[in-house]
């Protein structure tokens, strides 16, 4: 097995006979493992490339290291069964809860490209990867400018009138107006689909002065498949940003989660 040394993290091209890489989990299963808590998969030394798709996208791979898997619906179901994970970061952290959430309810992920006419990303198979003008994408907020911008956006993703995009599994405690962005949303899977919750609490500000911002408490809508967000409940919302009538106002990650947090 040849090794190779990138700067303090030692690496291994673990291939088989034929020149196949290792699944990464077979990597980290192996016997004393250095690799067996996974760190090595965000570590900054770790290669990556990314590989460009025939449709003009690109896919992650670890070439010297080991070969991700791409679960399916079902897989994923399955691995997340009963947990829950917390997102917290910007919008980039926003789309990847978005983006699961849509798989684990759909049973695939939401189009590679936003809207465009005509669409010129195809792939391998013929098929435009676009997203089409009737079904906005709900990891591009520019396709729901021509429905209403933001505030359709925000009340589609939490159930709309009628359950919308997650079938009132999402519950959104968003708002945007003038000078204010609260993004917060939670998703709960069917029992059928394993259970799974997944939330998000959007941060605003960057390179390490990051904050939060205020927000209100989830109700719980999600588990039942009842959300829903309606123009009513919106408006409400916007009288309580003037108000300033929150539940909770925090500033930093540790406020939060912390020893003497308690809000997540």
């Amino acid at each position: 097995t040849a090794q190779v040394l990138l700067g303090t993290s030692l690496l291994r091209d673990d291939r088989d006979d034929d020149g196949h890489l290792a699944t990464c989990q077979q990597l980290m299963q192996q016997p004393s493992s250095p690799f067996a808590d996974g760190s090595f998969l965000t570590r900054t030394t770790t290669p990556v490339v990314w590989k460009l798709r025939y449709d003009g996208s690109r896919e992650l791979t670890l070439p010297l290291t080991c070969h991700l898997k791409r679960y399916t619906s079902h897989e994923a179901q399955k691995c997340l069964a009963d947990e829950h994970l917390w997102f917290i970061g910007d919008s980039l952290t926003r789309y990847q809860h978005l983006s699961l959430a849509y798989f684990l309810e759909h049973d695939k992920w939401p189009a590679r490209f936003s809207n465009e006419v005509p669409c010129t990303h195809i792939d391998e198979f013929g098929n435009a990867t676009c997203s089409p003008t009737e079904d906005p994408n709900v990891c591009a907020e520019g396709d729901w400018n021509k429905f209403g911008g933001w505030p359709v956006y925000l009340r589609a993703v939490g159930g709309g009138t009628d359950g919308s995009i997650f079938r009132g599994r999402m519950e959104s405690q968003s708002i945007r107006t003038d000078g204010y962005a609260f993004e917060n949303f939670q998703y709960m899977s069917s029992k059928a689909k394993g259970s799974t919750k997944l939330s998000y609490t959007g941060e605003l500000g960057w390179l390490g002065v990051e904050q939060f911002a205020f927000g209100w408490n989830f109700t719980g809508c999600a588990h039942s498949g009842s959300c829903r967000y309606t123009q009513e409940e919106y408006d409400k919302k916007l009288k309580q940003v003037k108000d300033k009538e929150y539940d909770w106002n925090i500033s930093a990650i540790v406020d939060a989660f912390g020893h003497e947090g308690g809000v997540f």
